[in-house]
């Protein structure tokens, strides 16, 4: 480039104004194709975004029914053991009244 062009492919010369003119042209064309390729690349993503939104909200639900079933199984054991208490009472009073009963019977 000599002290007289501007910037690249441009200077004050009709021919090289033509050169401009194609070579905008032909960078118009390379950016219409990268806008081309980057809208692809983004319905893909939106896409992708769907289905990964779709995938979270299984799985949270699973997630919650998980949750279910383990609470559902932690009070199990306290309902066990609270029959098992009762059984001993229950037990308990019973030998009392066997007891009771023999005594005022002799």
């Amino acid at each position: 480039m000599n002290s007289h062009d501007g910037p690249r492919g441009y200077n004050h010369h009709s021919t090289d104004r033509e050169y401009s003119a194609e070579l905008c042209d032909e960078r118009h064309d390379r950016l219409d194709f990268d806008i081309r390729h980057v809208e692809e690349k983004l319905e893909k993503l939106e896409i992708c975004t769907v289905k990964l939104t779709d995938m979270i909200e299984r799985h949270d639900k699973m997630i919650d029914a998980q949750q279910e079933k383990l609470g559902a199984i932690e009070k199990a054991p306290i309902t066990r053991l609270q029959k098992l208490l009762w059984y001993a009472v229950s037990a308990v009073a019973g030998a009392l009244a066997v007891a009771l009963t023999d005594y005022i019977a002799l």
